[in-house]
């Protein structure tokens, strides 16, 4: 269950970072 919560917390930072830089992307382009 540890290992199943910090697998969530890493894939949780990776999706949140991604969605930011797709939405900084896009209002540079805008």
């Amino acid at each position: 269950m540890t290992e199943f919560a910090m697998m969530n917390k890493v894939y949780g930072e990776a999706i949140s970072g991604v969605i930011e830089i797709t939405v900084t992307w896009r209002c540079k382009r805008a």
